[in-house]
């Protein structure tokens, strides 16, 4: 059987439920944030332990060599569209939520070669 986090019984053996988040990229952090966001904002202030762990270092893989460039439509067409669309968003949310002068949406554009161009080596 399954044993709840919120169920009595459990609430005398962990009195602060733990959660342990594997990355400290931008997904790993985020998670972190939310989640204790969501914990304070619970009934009675539900204290939570929330424990980050990263191999090298925060943002040491992928987020941080992107140098913070996204693309809204990066997920269009994919089952996932929904989901890149929304994060694209919150990045806006967060920093207008927490101050942050760094952040700075640009417009860009996108240049596609038609196939079959310059593949003869022509041009």
């Amino acid at each position: 059987s399954t044993t709840r986090l919120d169920d009595s019984s459990t609430r005398d053996l962990h009195p602060c439920p733990m959660v342990v988040i594997i990355g400290g990229g931008i997904a790993g952090a985020a998670a972190a944030y939310y989640l204790s966001k969501e914990a304070a904002a619970a009934p009675h202030n539900r204290e939570i332990a929330i424990t980050v762990v990263e191999a090298v270092g925060p943002a040491s893989g992928s987020s941080g060599k992107a140098g913070a460039f996204l693309a809204e439509s990066w997920g269009d067409g994919t089952a996932t569209e929904s989901l890149h669309r929304h994060s694209f968003g919150l990045h806006a949310a967060l920093a207008d939520e927490l101050g942050l002068e760094s952040y700075r949406a640009v417009r860009a554009f996108e240049v596609r070669r038609r196939s079959g161009e310059g593949e003869s080596g022509e041009g």
